[in-house]
């Protein structure tokens, strides 16, 4: 399976040096975030996520077997597989049960984390590196015990930063013909071999594996 690389218009240099500043800031905090708490879960799942764009990005990803590719979605996805996530800080009530009035804010921020396996997937470095300087400042803002509407400022800068970042985007998919995203996944597409479906970002389950084999099939 071909490697795809990531789109021309996140991948500039300017990109490239924010997500090397977030990754080491990331590990800092994995290193020091105290046990069981989000900020700690949320470096690991972003460790793990650097990861996979490394692998990604030097086509060793697209070398995996389908189980290997099977646990590596899993692992990015855990929080939202079924079981997971109840106990899970995307779940809005345990958030706020260890967060109070900003629990909602960290339930909204760990969906976000969660998103950003689309991204790296779909070569939205742009959108990545954004999700991940929100969490750094909202780190740096829950270590200075700042109260929630310090968060909510936050929050509302970074939705404001994404609207013009979707913007650009739009005019990209609809301009520049290297621009492709989905339709290079398809193009790679092998019949009976179903890896495609973990170059989504997008958990992957057994529902998904029999939809793709009864595609297949049809004459």
């Amino acid at each position: 399976m071909p490697v795809l690389k990531m789109s021309n218009l996140t991948d500039n240099k300017d990109i490239n040096e924010r997500l090397a500043v977030v990754r080491k800031e990331i590990e800092k905090i994995r290193s020091s975030a105290e046990n069981g708490s989000f900020f700690l879960e949320a470096a690991k799942l972003i460790v793990l996520q650097f990861e996979t764009l490394d692998k990604l990005n030097d086509g060793s990803f697209f070398e995996l077997d389908a189980a290997g590719m099977q646990a590596n979605n899993d692992a990015l996805n855990s929080w939202k597989l079924e079981g997971n996530y109840e106990d899970s800080f995307v779940n809005p009530a345990r958030a706020v049960k260890e967060y109070g009035d900003k629990g909602q804010i960290i339930a909204f921020l760990a969906d976000k984390l969660v998103f950003g396996n689309e991204h790296i997937f779909c070569g939205r470095k742009e959108r990545f590196v954004l999700a991940l300087e929100l969490f750094l400042e909202i780190y740096g803002l829950y270590m200075k015990g700042a109260d929630a509407a310090e968060w909510q400022k936050a929050v509302a800068r970074h939705q404001t930063d994404i609207i013009e970042t979707a913007a650009k985007e739009a005019v990209s998919r609809q301009y520049d013909p290297d621009d492709r995203g989905i339709a290079k996944i398809i193009e790679r597409v092998t019949p009976g071999d179903y890896r495609y479906l973990y170059l989504y970002g997008l958990p992957v389950s057994e529902n998904e594996i029999r939809t793709a084999k009864f595609i297949d099939s049809l004459p």
